[in-house]
């Protein structure tokens, strides 16, 4: 991977951050406006709490009256159908309105981890880099160790040809600059890693702020889950309330029945008094306790109905506080994870100005590296044949010299098809 593609890569994760951040914002105001539907919800709760109570005061006074009991039956059950019907409307116009929603998100997170999905090659390719800079080194190091075995030769000549001592002593000369220059190139080298691995490293942030927003997303859906599970529950428990409803209902009527039939006992009980005074004072104790019943019924159902409204508000108000801090937390991560974008962004413009320094050093002492090496090589055998041409035929060849041969006929009849990078290492060794 050379310097453009680097710079593309690192342009492109930036580009897909500042869209992972826009689409995290997009989720944000999609949260909230569920948030906002959930309050309507709650108003819409308490409207129908506030009507609930309403008619069981009305039906509370409407069981002190037996001749209005027909009516306000009549007008309860056209009320009680009203409010069942824009329930069951507002229910289904909320659960449409809550798939949408749904099934918009689930989609944008399957894009989201469509796109985060190429990332993970991305360690393989600096992996890949990493590798190369080490074959690099390598070779460096088997050239200086090459250099050193060359100079350790020109040190110990085998014959005393003055042209030779001459060309040893040039060679020195130029290997003393070359060496004056190795720890120059060294300090270099030295000072690639770390600003490799500060490279490595923001890139490694990066990797994992995206996953850290792949599970806030996932966290978020989660929530979006379970609130779904909450509201799944909270309609359970109106469907528990209409037949808590339709029972008291039909209290009520089997009520104004008894009310109706103790009504029609005391008329006839009057009428038997008008025939039977004697019995006037026991029957009218009766009727007493008979209507002292039927208080204690009325008391009885009053009761009822407040425990049943103290159940209701005290199952609203654990609803509330466990609704607030569930979003108290997503609020908190959120908050959480802003600065750590601003650090990203304020990190990334610094990175680009040390990147391209670092591989056009690179690249030029590489190349300089082995243009020199070649051209000290030609010229050496040049004129190590030139020398071998005015040596006198009776001088028996070194074992050194006899090994060169050999090399050089095993040279020649090699296959000469390789890589770049091989014949270098072999003109390197010859």
């Amino acid at each position: 991977m050379d310097l453009t593609q680097l710079t593309k890569l690192v342009q492109y994760i930036d580009e897909e951050r500042r869209k992972d951040r826009a689409l995290i914002i997009q989720l944000q105001e999609r949260v909230d406006s569920l948030t906002r539907e959930a309050e309507a919800r709650s108003r819409y709760t308490q409207s129908l709490e506030a009507t609930l109570n309403e008619l069981k005061a009305q039906l509370t006074r409407a069981m002190g009256w037996t001749s209005a009991t027909e009516q306000l039956r009549e007008e309860f059950s056209q009320l009680i159908a009203r409010i069942e019907d824009q329930r069951a409307k507002a229910e289904r116009e909320l659960v449409r309105t809550r798939q949408i929603e749904i099934e918009s998100i689930v989609r944008q997170l399957n894009e989201l981890k469509k796109e985060v999905k190429p990332y993970a090659g991305y360690a393989e390719q600096i992996e890949a880099r990493k590798a190369e800079e080490g074959r690099l080194a390598e070779m460096i190091g088997r050239v200086q160790v090459q250099v050193m075995e060359i100079d350790r030769r020109f040190d110990q000549p085998t014959t005393q040809i003055s042209f030779l001592e001459e060309q040893r002593r040039q060679d020195a000369k130029r290997i003393a600059a070359l060496e004056q220059e190795i720890p120059e190139i060294k300090k270099k080298i030295e000072q690639l890693p770390p600003r490799l691995l500060l490279l490595d490293e923001a890139i490694r942030r990066k990797q994992t702020e995206i996953e850290e927003a792949a599970k806030l997303l996932e966290a978020q859906s989660q929530l979006i889950e379970t609130q779904r599970m909450a509201d799944v529950r909270r309609e359970r428990q109106f469907a528990e309330y209409a037949e808590i409803i339709e029972r008291m209902k039909v209290r009520a009527d089997e009520i104004a029945q008894q009310v109706t039939g103790f009504t029609l006992l005391r008329e006839e009980v009057k009428r038997e008094l008008a025939a039977l005074p004697d019995f006037q004072e026991r029957l009218e104790v009766r009727i007493n306790e008979l209507f002292e019943i039927q208080r204690d019924a009325e008391e009885r159902a009053k009761r009822a109905a407040d425990a049943f409204r103290e159940q209701i508000e005290k199952e609203w108000r654990a609803f509330a506080v466990a609704q607030d801090e569930k979003w108290f937390e997503r609020d908190r991560r959120i908050s959480e994870f802003e600065p750590r974008i601003a650090e990203l962004e304020e990190e990334l413009p610094k990175l680009q100005p040390q990147i391209t320094p670092l591989y056009d050093i690179l690249e030029a002492f590489s190349q300089a590296y082995a243009n020199a090496g070649r051209e000290w090589l030609a010229e050496a055998n040049r004129l190590l044949d030139q020398a071998k041409v005015n040596v006198p035929s009776e001088i028996k060849p070194s074992r050194r010299q006899r090994k060169k041969r050999q090399a050089q006929t095993a040279a020649q009849a090699a296959p000469l098809e390789q890589p770049d990078e091989v014949d270098l290492a072999a003109d390197l060794v010859e």
